[in-house]
């Protein structure tokens, strides 16, 4: 590559031309690197406006041949260093290597394997995290955020080195420099944004019920408390056709704007300490609600150009799960989005008020979405590596969009991984404007930043115990990212079932351990809550004793979320974070 540099106070720009090619196609010819000394001069993304430092944090320097190095000019420890004439960078593929200081490296996404990680390539839960968190030879703490919207993955090497790669789109690269790990962890969240501050009552217990017998009591003075009743939309749409809960089947008149009955019967919200989280989904369904006149108002959504179409303009169709229903895809990014859903949330929260959302499925997960004859292999479809992760789960688009279909922001491709931050983002601002109390909205999927708007529940964990102890270093990463309102699967996902003495054992362990989450949520709550002959006293009474602790440490727990709201500060956090 041949190079020309220009430089400022605090600025670096390097125009590189290409003069061998890197063997991808498409390969962009000219780039220009603009290196930012003073991190809090960059605008993308916005980052909120503080005193600058009085001395500078990082040195970047460049060298002739196209290395790009960024050190500490007090102890000149090299925290990120990489060479421009290896990188590749084409619409559909970006690869960047880095040398790092040190194998002991935190971060990179929510998946199984220890705390540490030494290599990057793994499968990660429901979400896109490309920044990590590492110890120099000083044992001062370094941080490096690879900021895309596009689906990444990023190699390990014994060098020790990391290979970065992008399915195209923007790539930002911001070092944050610690010195503590506690310093890395505040400055990553100046950039993506500091985690919301959830209300009190989202500190006790979440329960998944389709709906709660009368003999379940929700009184703490008179047995378990269950503070969040998350809706299931499936379940009460199978089983009760006068009963829809989930918004997507949100009945609006679309002539007269108006409906005439609630969603559901206002008692459920009614229980004493009980709020009503309900199921968000990314599709719309045009089905009539048996139990009223009006239906959702999908003509309203397609005239905001919310509803994707094909490359032919026709609207992508989609099924909701187990049912044949139709359904119709949303399009989070477009800004009107948030448009809809204040309308929508002001007809219905005034008979049937609810206190949070549940976003499922905002991977986007869809059934079957493809054209005809499916995606059609050119293109954006057509891309020239498959991350090594995903080799074992088929074509990119299975179960998701075709990587060239168009959202307001791009290609699919490029813009996958921030679909769900768009949508908890919009989620967040109306349920506030709208209730007018502080929000509580948690995400099944999750990308850089969503702690502003959103927690996270992990999915995906099975009833075993390899998989309790996992659930440890997966809850302590996501406090470093900065999510820390999350939780786990108590007892695995939804195949768990009680059968034997060593169940038993499992749960009661794993409910003991969960106590101790940040967010306390039973997917199979009627293991708890539903069959109590099931259980042995010893059961009921150490669950019983369990909770009594995590109600006793929720105003701790509160001020922990507090510090993390206004400082930055981790609130389950790993030892060398203190």
């Amino acid at each position: 590559m041949k190079r020309k540099m220009e430089t400022s106070s605090d600025v670096v720009i390097t125009k590189m031309r290409r003069v061998r090619p890197s063997g991808f196609p498409e390969d962009t010819s000219e780039i220009d690197v603009t290196s930012y000394e003073d991190l809090y001069r960059t605008s993308v993304p916005p980052v909120p406006e503080q005193q600058e430092p009085a001395s500078r944090l990082l040195t970047v320097y460049t060298t002739k041949l196209g290395d790009v190095v960024v050190y500490r000019p007090g102890d000149r420890q090299i925290l990120f260093e990489t060479d421009l004439s290896r990188l590749v960078y084409t619409p559909r593929f970006v690869q960047l290597v880095t040398l790092v200081p040190t194998t002991s490296l935190y971060g990179f996404g929510l998946g199984r394997g220890p705390l540490q990680r030494s290599n990057g390539s793994q499968h990660f839960f429901h979400g896109s995290h490309p920044f990590y968190m590492g110890f120099d030879r000083l044992g001062t703490s370094f941080g490096v955020y690879f900021r895309t919207s596009a689906i990444f993955e990023v190699l390990g090497h014994v060098t020790p080195a990391l290979t970065f790669r992008s399915l195209g789109g923007q790539v930002d690269v911001f070092v944050f420099g610690g010195p503590s790990p506690a310093d890395v962890v505040r400055q990553y969240l100046d950039v993506v944004g500091r985690p919301a501050m959830p209300p009190f009552w989202a500190l006790g217990l979440h329960a998944s019920l389709p709906r709660l017998p009368a003999g379940v009591k929700t009184d703490p003075k008179q047995g378990m408390p269950v503070d969040g009743d998350w809706e299931d939309p499936l379940k009460p749409l199978l089983t009760d056709s006068n009963y829809f809960v989930d918004v997507a089947w949100l009945p609006v008149d679309v002539e007269r704007h108006t409906c005439e009955h609630g969603a559901y019967p206002e008692t459920r919200h009614r229980r004493p300490f009980q709020r009503i989280v309900h199921t968000l989904v990314p599709t719309l369904s045009e089905r009539p609600s048996p139990t009223t006149a009006c239906h959702i108002a999908v003509a309203e959504a397609q005239y905001l150009g919310l509803l994707l179409v094909n490359q032919a303009q026709e609207v992508l169709e989609d099924e909701v799960l187990e049912t044949n229903i139709t359904s119709f895809v949303l399009d989070f990014a477009v800004p009107r989005y948030d448009i809809y859903l204040s309308k929508v949330f002001a007809q219905i929260y005034p008979r049937t008020p609810f206190d949070g959302l549940w976003l499922d499925r905002n991977e986007p997960t869809l059934l079957n979405v493809w054209p005809p004859g499916g995606c059609a292999m050119d293109g954006w479809d057509v891309i020239p590596y498959t991350p090594r992760t995903l080799l074992s789960e088929g074509p990119l688009h299975t179960r998701t969009l075709c990587m060239s279909q168009h959202l307001a922001m791009g290609p699919h491709l490029v813009a996958h991984n921030a679909i769900p931050y768009l949508q908890a983002q919009a989620a967040y601002t109306v349920l506030a404007k709208t209730s007018g109390v502080r929000p509580f909205v948690m995400s099944r999927s999750s990308y850089s930043g969503i702690g502003k708007y959103a927690g996270h529940v992990i999915h995906g964990l099975r009833p075993t115990w390899e998989d309790l102890r996992q659930s440890i270093p997966m809850l302590l990463t996501a406090s470093l990212l900065g999510m820390p309102l999350s939780g786990a699967e108590v007892c695995g996902g939804a195949e768990f079932k009680m059968v034997s003495t060593a169940d038993e054992e499992l749960c009661v362990t794993w409910f003991s351990l969960a106590v101790f989450y940040p967010l306390l949520q039973l997917s199979k709550a009627e293991i708890f809550l539903l069959q109590p002959s099931a259980f042995s006293n010893a059961f009921l009474s150490e669950t019983s004793d369990m909770l009594d602790i995590r109600l006793m440490l929720r105003p701790y727990l509160y001020y922990l979320f507090h510090r993390s709201h206004v400082a930055g500060d981790t609130v389950m956090r790993p030892l060398f974070v203190e």
